[in-house]
């Protein structure tokens, strides 16, 4: 979003599930404020930048922790420097379930794709 990179560190186990992004904002990126449905947890890996809510601009700082609450707007900012955050999301839209998953769509018996 905004020129801002999603990398996946830890999928979720099953759809819904929590996962682990790395988020990179490049330098002079300013997101649109947006929300989330869950809370959002993260930590500064690298570099600096802010956090503007309604209400509260915080400055980020590399090896900073920090949570935004469920549906709060906000958005990231940099400056100077790019910033990299590692970020817990409690909860996915995407990921295998007991009925699609790619241990059961990759298994063939006998030259056949088993059914679930």
């Amino acid at each position: 979003m905004d020129g801002c990179t999603d990398s996946l560190l830890c999928c979720p186990p099953l759809k819904g599930d929590p996962c682990l992004n790395l988020l990179h904002f490049p330098s002079h990126t300013k997101q649109t404020p947006h929300t989330h449905p869950s809370i959002r947890a993260g930590i500064i890996a690298r570099g600096n930048g802010l956090c503007c809510t309604k209400g509260d601009t915080i400055e980020l700082e590399e090896g900073m922790v920090f949570m935004i609450a469920a549906n709060s707007v906000h958005h990231f900012q940099t400056h100077e420097h790019s910033m990299d955050v590692i970020a817990y999301h409690p909860d996915s839209d995407w990921g295998p379930t007991h009925e699609e998953h790619p241990m059961i769509n990759r298994t063939w018996v006998s030259g056949h794709k088993i059914l679930s």
